[in-house]
């Protein structure tokens, strides 16, 4: 599905589930509540749990523009519609390639790609659309990474688990191109 529009909303906690129900049957289109995969270890086991992640967001992905988005205010428990109201509150910059990369992740933060490269882990910006974060804290012994991205206008840091992979394995548009050419 090709979602050239997307919008975030903020809403009260509890009637997200509610909420997003309302707006996919109402508006007609997908929406996301993000959630995230967490490492944990208990007794020398990786378990994975998923947690709520950004509670009370909700991202809203159109095929076509949608003229009526401020009429989500209507909606009980929905405090405000992201975005500036002169570009139709379609998201943007940094707001917009974190939205992008959610969906392609159908709404689930899992384990993050990562580079190393000499002495330094970074994201493998090919896979995210943009989607930018830096990595403040590793814990290699977890396979966990502690990341800073900016989201709504403030600084979010999390704990997401990574895995290590090869340099070709970041760029996959490149590696199916020179597949092609082989």
């Amino acid at each position: 599905m090709k979602q050239d529009y997307i919008y975030c909303i903020y809403c009260d906690t509890m009637k997200t589930d509610t909420i997003a129900r309302l707006i996919e049957e109402v508006l007609q289109v997908r929406c996301i509540s993000p959630k995230i995969v967490q490492r944990y270890w208990k007794k020398g086991e990786c378990t994975h749990r998923v947690h709520d992640y950004l509670p009370g967001y909700l991202f809203m992905y159109a095929e076509e523009p949608v003229p009526s988005v401020r009429d989500v205010l209507r909606f009980p428990g929905v405090h405000r519609v992201l975005g500036e109201q002169e570009d139709g509150h379609v998201l943007s910059g940094a707001d917009l390639a974190f939205a992008r990369m959610l969906s392609d992740m159908d709404g689930t933060l899992g384990i993050m790609k990562a580079l190393q490269e000499g002495d330094k882990v970074h994201l493998a910006d090919g896979l995210y659309h943009g989607f930018s974060g830096e990595i403040l804290k590793l814990d290699r012994r977890k396979g966990r990474a502690q990341i800073r991205f900016t989201f709504d206008g403030s600084i979010q840091n999390v704990w997401v688990g990574y895995d290590l992979i090869k340099p070709d394995e970041a760029q996959p548009e490149k590696a199916q191109e020179e597949a092609k050419e082989a």
